[in-house]
């Protein structure tokens, strides 16, 4: 029986890394993710597919671009169950919960200001945790049977804590087929050399686009910690928005590990989240002896956030943001983006068109939370290469594959860095390699 691949990503606005695959009547759907780089303008309406079909879905790390969009599935009829890891399953609950209360505040400050003219959340912090039901948390390298002809095998993906790609087996004897699912890798601390991955025959592979990266690799602590120290020079704040708890998590370790070692001095740090007490536990956690090196303050409501105007002295502000115009972010932005001492602080990819690509590409005149603001600030950008494999170190480990796959697919991603890594692949990985822009039988 045949395979058969339905890229759902872009089909609608806002839905993010999406697959589904279908095999003797199951619907399989792999990662359900939320593009909120244009909301609210334009928000998340519907599946292009009836939820009530799906069979499982299956979610490769807790990334809002990969499980964001599970309280819209579970709400329009889904009724089967999310298989993930245990930490992804921590992770995606804590940033759809963040998701749904930075959108309930969004609405909120908007119904103040244009009431006509608000969107109202995606969805609510109640769907976010009506999915908890729904999550089937597995451990790394177990055989886990989803229904009778579907199992899955997670293999950590080193892209954040708990990311995986998966492993499925598809059907018995002569027609068993293999896939293996890749959400998004790093480079460091993961498993994709094992022989229980490479030496085995894929029918297919579904890959994320890579870009080929020609700068030298940078040290992400040495250029934070210049960034820093100049700042307090200035006399200027320092903002730092975030997209994910784990990310944010990751950044507060930076900044303690910095202040520690005497890289930096010690400084005021807020953590501006609406879900920043909910998730105090998880954050100093992370965090050795905060007390010695920071004066580490966790911001959960939005009066206290309003009080972060520091005119005098240095501070910095680590705050929830959507990759869009949501989020607390803004607010802290439209304080300090007009001062020249100040420094903004981005990390990772941004959509065409947000602010931050806006401000990276150098603009000068920035609209936040519609009044036009003059961008004088700092603006840096830090690249965390161990958060995404390069795209030369994916062909070398496609060439450990044993046999080669039969069939790769570049499934998700910005076109144009789809198409040009689907030709680097071309090159060097005797196979077929396509990107699937519309249903495809995988055989």
């Amino acid at each position: 029986m045949s395979l058969s691949l339905t890229v759902l990503e872009r089909r609608t606005t806002g839905l993010a890394a999406c697959l589904m695959l279908e095999y003797l009547g199951k619907r399989l759907l792999l990662d359900c993710g939320y593009d909120d780089s244009q909301a609210p303008a334009q928000p998340f309406s519907s599946f292009p597919i009836p939820a009530s079909t799906l069979h499982s879905v299956i979610l490769s790390h807790g990334h809002l671009g990969h499980c964001g969009l599970l309280p819209i599935l579970v709400r329009q009829g889904f009724h089967g169950k999310v298989y993930c890891t245990r930490k992804t399953r921590e992770i995606a609950i804590a940033n759809m919960q963040e998701a749904a209360l930075m959108q309930d505040e969004d609405a909120r400050y908007w119904k103040e200001k244009m009431p006509q003219n608000v969107t109202e959340p995606a969805y609510s912090e109640a769907e976010v945790l009506q999915c908890k039901s729904f999550f089937v948390p597995c451990k790394s390298h177990d055989q886990v049977q989803v229904g009778e002809d579907v199992t899955l095998r997670f293999f950590r993906a080193g892209h954040g804590m708990g990311s995986s790609f998966v492993q499925i087996s598809l059907g018995k004897g002569p027609q068993l087929k293999k896939v293996l699912y890749i959400g998004d890798v790093g480079s460091e601390e993961n498993d994709l050399y094992l022989k229980s991955v490479t030496e085995v025959q894929y029918d297919c592979v579904f890959l994320p686009a890579h870009k080929d990266i020609h700068e030298g690799v940078c040290d992400i602590r040495a250029e934070l910690a210049q960034i820093i120290n100049r700042t307090c020079e200035t006399g200027g704040n320092i903002l730092i928005p975030v997209f994910s708890m784990d990310h944010r998590n990751a950044v507060l370790k930076l900044i303690q590990n910095l202040s520690a070692t005497h890289q930096i001095p010690s400084l005021f740090v807020f953590i501006d989240s609406p879900t920043a007490g909910i998730h105090s536990k998880s954050l100093l956690q992370n965090v050795r002896r905060p007390k010695k090196t920071l004066a580490l303050t966790l911001i959960e409501t939005v009066d206290d956030s309003k009080t972060l105007n520091w005119d005098e002295g240095t501070v910095i502000i680590i705050a929830g943001s959507s990759k869009g115009d949501q989020g607390r972010m803004q607010f802290h932005l439209k304080r300090n983006l007009t001062r020249p001492e100040s420094a903004v602080v981005l990390l990772g990819e941004y959509s065409h068109g947000t602010i931050w690509d806006q401000l990276l590409c150098g603009n000068r005149k920035i609209t936040i939370l519609g009044e036009e603001i003059e961008a004088n600030a700092q603006i840096h950008r830090l690249a965390d290469r161990a958060m995404h494999l390069h795209a030369a170190e994916v062909v070398k480990w496609l060439g450990h594959l044993k046999p080669a796959p039969k069939r790769i697919y570049v499934t998700h991603g910005e076109d144009k860095v789809k198409t040009d890594f689907q030709q680097l692949l071309q090159q060097h990985i005797p196979c077929d390699v396509r990107v699937p822009t519309e249903d495809q039988l995988c055989d």
